[in-house]
């Protein structure tokens, strides 16, 4: 998912595609047929920019969606 707004200490990007015009990212990330799962607040994972993109990587919440997931 996109969301436009402030992710850690990372200043928020435009919804703008390569060429400046202004786009609806909100579905880009969806597969047809996938689980889809939301996780918040995983910038408290992330020690040095406080951002979601590499706190979900230390997220317990993360991992055990992932094992949940890799052992049903």
């Amino acid at each position: 998912m996109f969301f436009d707004n402030q992710d850690g200490t990372l200043p928020s990007v435009p919804a703008e595609d390569r060429t400046g015009a202004p786009h609806d990212f909100s579905a880009s990330a969806r597969l047809a047929g996938a689980v889809e799962v939301a996780v918040y607040d995983q910038g408290r994972y992330d020690d040095s920019l406080l951002t979601s993109h590499l706190g979900i990587v230390n997220s317990p919440e993360a991992w055990a969606i992932g094992l949940d997931y890799l052992t049903s």
